[in-house]
């Protein structure tokens, strides 16, 4: 029974770990941030219904879920920047690609893109 319920708080420990945790050495970058876009690949992994509304021409729109099936779209001498909707995907997403072998140099949150633009519209900060 004790040991039962080691593995079952174990378990739980590693499923919050990979999901809320956030990854070391991959930072939060600009869209816009052109030498950092030279040679690696936008890899969207927003569901279609929010990736469709605010598209993001250059990416490669694989969604979390299917990430298993389609991560082999991604050229693998590239590095990857990857584009979220949330700190969940992030962090799953990175984790996904790294132990793929790929490497992850960058996120772009696209809430907290859209929060800046909200306040650049209604404070007229630039």
């Amino acid at each position: 029974m004790f040991l039962l319920l080691i593995i079952i708080i174990t378990l739980l420990f590693i499923s919050t770990f990979k999901r809320y945790v956030p990854v070391k050495d991959v930072k939060c970058i600009s869209l816009f941030s052109h030498c950092q876009l030279d040679n690696a690949v936008l890899v969207d992994v927003r569901d279609y219904n929010e990736s469709s509304k605010d598209q993001i021409h250059e990416s490669i729109n694989i969604p979390i879920a299917y990430l298993d099936r389609y991560f082999r779209e991604v050229p693998e001498n590239k590095d990857i920047i990857i584009v979220a909707s949330n700190k969940l995907e992030r962090n799953m997403s990175i984790r996904f690609f790294r132990k793929s072998g790929y490497k992850v140099v960058g996120y772009l949150l696209m809430t907290e893109r859209k929060k800046s633009k909200m306040k650049e519209d209604v404070y007229g900060v630039h």
